[in-house]
């Protein structure tokens, strides 16, 4: 990706607004392709189907840890009684 002049200004102006200092037009363009780059290696978008298995994911480990917790009562429950 080519960063354009409009790029790097606008990543000043957003830098100036989150830190309150402003950067020179290099300091900001070596620090926006790095975070360009960063970005790249980081974020990989995900298909329906890899979002689909991880909502399912997510919902057997909260059904395992209801199992658990409802286990963990009725083991409780037979020792005092």
């Amino acid at each position: 990706m080519e960063l354009t002049k409009s790029d790097v200004a606008e990543f000043q102006r957003l830098y100036k607004q989150k830190f309150n200092k402003e950067l020179d037009y290099q300091t900001a363009y070596s620090k926006l392709s790095k975070l360009v780059l960063m970005m790249k290696t980081v974020y990989q978008p995900i298909t329906k189907e890899q979002l689909d298995e991880l909502v399912l994911r997510d919902k057997r480990k909260e059904d395992a840890e209801e199992l658990a917790k409802l286990l963990y009562d009725m083991y409780k429950e037979k020792k005092q009684g």
